[in-house]
């Protein structure tokens, strides 16, 4: 099957490649760029408070070397290998070969389902170097999820001790006593507004 690509920007203000068959349908998103400067929350040094404009981009075979095991928590190489997950990488334009956080998501047909979601270890605690790496992924999910029409609905298993994390930074609400949680459609409005 032949296959095309094409580029444009979204009224998310995100320029986006996609890949096209022949027919010129829809297969998937290949990568994601803010495309317009914004002045909105993106990732800020804590020390600094500089912002820096956030790159998301679908991981590539280059990008391997980057995901050791030792260096991350979860096992990034064989999540990208898992059927029906995407796994995108946040970076920032300025340093776009220094991983910020990662995010692996499905599809579900209504809504988008996290697999797995992590802040690079400098960007954890309360000694992290960047604050909103972790906002900024789950709202590129939610506005994932608009694109696709599930109205920013996003589903995610937490662990427990984040639970009450989750519903302060994301908005996020629990489904009865399960460790499942979703963001319905205010809340993922209000995250891509406040990060992208």
């Amino acid at each position: 099957m032949d296959y095309r690509f094409a580029r444009g920007v979204t009224s998310y203000r995100q320029e986006v490649d996609l890949l096209l068959d022949s027919n010129l349908t829809f297969i998937r998103i290949l990568s994601i760029r803010f495309a317009l400067p914004i002045n909105k929350e993106l990732i800020t040094n804590r020390i600094s408070q500089e912002q820096f404009q956030t790159v998301f981009l679908e991981i590539r075979t280059k990008d391997l070397p980057r995901l050791n095991k030792k260096f991350w928590s979860f096992d990034w190489k064989r999540e990208i290998k898992v059927a029906n997950r995407v796994v995108y990488k946040l970076t920032t334009q300025e340093n776009p070969d220094v991983i910020q956080g990662l995010i692996s998501w499905s599809d579900l047909g209504d809504h988008i389902f996290i697999n797995v979601v992590e802040s690079a270890p400098f960007n954890r605690g309360k000694e992290r170097l960047y604050q909103g790496v972790a906002g900024n992924l789950f709202a590129i999910a939610c506005q994932e999820s608009f694109v696709r029409g599930y109205e920013g609905f996003i589903v995610f298993e937490s662990k427990t001790k984040l639970i009450n994390h989750y519903q302060d930074l994301l908005g996020a609400q629990r489904l009865g006593s399960s460790i499942r949680m979703f963001v319905d459609t205010q809340a993922a409005t209000h995250l891509i507004k406040l990060y992208l």
